[in-house]
C-alpha cells in the first residue's frame, strides 16, 4: 500500500513539475521503472491464476467459488493489462512538444496496471492461504 501511494505521489509530482527541460526524459524512465517492477510479477499472476482456478474446480462452497471465481478474473486483468499497455506503448521523440502529455498519461495508465497486479496478488495470496 506504501508503493502505492508513493508512485501516486510521485505522479503528482510530475504533474506539477512542468519548468524541469528533461521531464519527458524523467516520465519516461519512471514509467519505465513502474513497469518494470510490475513485470517481474507476470509469473506470479498467471501460477497464482492457475492455483485459483484449480481451487474453483474443488470447491463446493458456492459463495468461495464466486469469491475465487473474482480473483481469478482480477488476476486476469491484470495479466491482460500489462500485455494490452506493451502493445499500445510506444516511445515518444522525448524533444517533441507532445511527448510530456503522452508520458503523462502513460504514467497514469501504467500506474493502474501497477495497482491492479499487486492488488490482485495481495488478494489471490489471502484466500489460498485461509
Amino acid at each position: 500500500m506504501i508503493k502505492i501511494s508513493l508512485f501516486s505521489m510521485i505522479a503528482l509530482l510530475f504533474f506539477a513539475c512542468n519548468e524541469a527541460p528533461n521531464n519527458a526524459q524523467v516520465l519516461d524512465d519512471k514509467i519505465m521503472q513502474i513497469h518494470d517492477e510490475a513485470m517481474t510479477k507476470a509469473a506470479l499472476v498467471l501460477s497464482l491464476k492457475k492455483e485459483i482456478n484449480n481451487k474453483i474446480d474443488s470447491t463446493k462452497d458456492g459463495l468461495f467459488k464466486d469469491s475465487l471465481l473474482a480473483i481469478s478474473s482480477h488476476l486476469y486483468k491484470a495479466d491482460r493489462s500489462m500485455l494490452d499497455w506493451m502493445h499500445a506503448y510506444k516511445t515518444p521523440n522525448l524533444k517533441a512538444d507532445s511527448a510530456e502529455r503522452y508520458l503523462t498519461n502513460q504514467l497514469t495508465e501504467i500506474n493502474k496496471v501497477y495497482i491492479l497486479t499487486f492488488e490482485s496478488i495481495k488478494e489471490a495470496k489471502e484466500i489460498l492461504n485461509k
